[in-house]
C-alpha cells in the first residue's frame, strides 16, 4: 500500500471521530476545521509512526486534544492582552478629548 492509500484510508477511517471530539470542546466550524486539519496534518508527517489499526485513532485523538490545548491557551493569551490594553486605550482617548487634542468641526 502507498503513502498516499494509508492515509486516505487512515482520514476516511478516523475523520468523524477526530471531527467529533474537536467539535464537542466547543469549537466553532471554521476553528474547529483548521484543527481537524492540523491533525491530519502531523498524521501525515508521522505516518510510518502510526499504531496500527484501532489503536491510530486514540494517537489521532491525543493529537487532537493536544492541538485543542494549544487552541485553547492561544485563545486565553488573545483575551488577556485585550483585557490588559483596552483600559489604556479608553483612557488614552478620553485623556485626548479632555486636553482637547480631539476637535470637533
Amino acid at each position: 500500500m502507498t503513502r498516499e492509500a494509508r492515509f486516505r484510508a487512515l482520514f476516511d477511517e478516523h475523520y468523524p471521530a477526530v471531527a467529533r471530539y474537536v467539535l464537542s470542546r466547543g469549537h466553532q466550524a471554521a476553528d474547529a476545521d483548521d484543527l481537524i486539519a492540523a491533525t491530519f496534518e502531523v498524521a501525515w508527517r508521522r505516518l510510518e509512526k502510526l499504531p496500527p489499526g484501532r489503536e491510530a485513532v486514540a494517537w489521532l485523538l491525543t493529537v487532537a486534544r493536544n492541538h485543542c490545548r494549544n487552541a485553547q491557551r492561544r485563545s486565553a493569551r488573545e483575551r488577556s492582552f485585550i483585557d490588559e490594553i483596552a483600559p489604556t486605550t479608553v483612557a488614552s482617548a478620553e485623556m485626548r478629548v479632555m486636553t482637547g487634542v480631539l476637535t470637533c468641526r
